[in-house]
């Protein structure tokens, strides 16, 4: 998976000794901040040479730095018809916040249930480009509940992976009306759930209070993966129709080159559809909406693992079933290009699915044949990365260039796959193409990584600032 953060990099230099030595710096994790109040413990805990954060609220991860964050903070502002008036409740690691600067929010109110999360969100500054700090934010420090008024084009709401008690109180049918009130007539609701993290019948349940609110309502997958995955609800009283052309432009504006692996790609973004709101609440007709006395039954539910549980909500949504040219405004060439890029949104899935059930040669003649209908989407070149990378950890480092160089094909700015091509051509003993990839490296994404040094035969640095 992409990460989000950008650092400055140091000079390259290719010797085993300097990038071990960089390798094990990247794994080891320290606690950069710690804070107790009446609202519980705040923490962070940084890792990988300092490129990568974790936040805890009360023992539980609340926020961390990677790609699936940026994703799920840029998303509703993609969709959503307008942003200049933000609300957030829950303050994490700032992405949300730093996504509604770069869709020109004019301001930012922001709900926090612990005032120390605001300490510990400068932690992951780097990582979503400094803009949390901007003066059009307001941190509203009320423990969690709706402000009064509003007025808002957007909020942005949603489980943490925690999923403790107080967390659910955001999602109940109380909850949304609250919520609701607070948007303006053309408002939107964006609501994620985490599918590892909730039992089936409880999603089922807040899906059914999301409905009884909003008329109107969206889904769409928030990554590629069967496991560990999230869905997004687009709810509003008014139907919002989707457009290619505008959505682009929201895109471009919203994710500079670089922040996702579908920022420069309007058919890979919108791929991520499932479901309009008539299927979807076909889906959940006669089940009872979420509320507050369904919290404490949480308790007594039997416990499934958080595979089991990602699996079981995964197939209640039936996950790429319904082409995303059902809901686009678009002309026949563009539909046409999506649907092929849908099907190759679905090849892509069913390889993670075999990945999960360890059947390697099936899982890549999937995106092999993903490569046929969507040839330029980057998931497809991280799903490639992610094979290579099992090989590569597993020795087999011919395998892992084999398939890192697929994914190089489709996505040869993606940083991560030049860098990861170059460790495993180093490995290989193969200095002159390591050497190329991380002098290309350099040049795609100079602040990706730190403190790597690359030397020839010889010990003179390849390439020096």
């Amino acid at each position: 998976m992409r990460r989000i953060f950008q650092i400055s990099v140091c000079v390259f230099t290719l010797t085993y000794a300097s990038i071990s030595a960089f390798g094990q710096a990247l794994e080891n994790e320290k606690t950069v901040f710690t804070e107790s109040n009446e609202q519980g413990e705040v923490k962070v805990v940084e890792s990988r040479g300092g490129l990568a954060h974790k936040l805890y609220l009360n023992g539980w991860v609340i926020a961390f730095t990677g790609d699936g964050t940026g994703r799920r903070a840029t998303y509703p502002f993609v969709l959503a018809p307008a942003s200049k008036k933000v609300l957030i409740h829950g303050l994490g690691s700032g992405a949300e916040i730093a996504a509604a600067i770069l869709g020109r929010a004019q301001t930012v109110d922001v709900i926090s249930n612990n005032k120390a999360i605001a300490t510990a969100t400068k932690f992951f500054s780097s990582s979503h480009r400094g803009v949390q700090t901007e003066p059009k934010t307001n941190v509203i420090n009320s423990n969690g509940n709706w402000p009064d008024k509003g007025a808002y084009d957007i909020i942005i709401a949603g489980l943490t992976f925690a999923g403790a008690e107080n967390d659910y109180k955001t999602v109940t049918l109380h909850s949304f009306e609250r919520g609701a009130k607070l948007l303006s007539p053309k408002g939107v609701m964006a609501l994620w759930l985490p599918l590892d993290k909730i039992p089936n019948a409880t999603m089922r349940s807040i899906t059914s209070a999301f409905f009884a609110v909003f008329p109107n309502v969206s889904a769409w997958y928030g990554d590629i993966n069967p496991v560990n995955s999230w869905v997004l609800l687009m709810g509003s009283r008014e139907n919002i129709v989707y457009d290619a052309k505008e959505i682009s432009a929201r895109l471009s504006t919203i994710v500079p080159n670089g922040y996702l692996a579908e920022g420069a790609n309007t058919y890979s973004f919108l791929s991520f559809y499932i479901s309009n709101s008539k299927k979807a609440q076909n889906a959940v007709k006669g089940i009872s909406p979420f509320s507050e006395s369904d919290i404490a039954l949480l308790k007594t539910q039997v416990s499934k693992s958080d595979i089991v549980q990602s699996v079981e909500n995964f197939m209640f949504w039936r996950i790429y079933r319904t082409p995303v040219t059902e809901i686009v405004a678009s002309t026949k060439p563009i539909k046409e290009k999506l649907l092929s890029y849908f099907r190759g949104r679905g090849m892509i899935i069913e390889g993670r699915k075999t990945a999960v059930r360890g059947k390697v040669a099936k899982e890549i003649e999937w995106y092999d044949k993903a490569v046929i209908k969507a040839p330029e989407d980057d998931h497809l070149a991280l799903s490639y990365l992610a094979v290579g990378l099992r090989y590569y950890k597993s020795g087999l480092l011919g395998n892992a260039a084999e398939l890192i160089e697929k994914a190089k094909k489709i996505a040869p700015n993606q940083p991560r796959i030049r860098f990861y091509l170059g460790r495993t051509y180093e490995k290989m003993g193969n200095s002159t193409k390591a050497i190329a990839e991380f002098s290309a490296l350099k040049k795609i994404a100079p602040g990706y990584r730190q403190g790597v040094i690359i030397k020839p035969k010889g010990g003179t640095p390849a390439t020096s600032r």
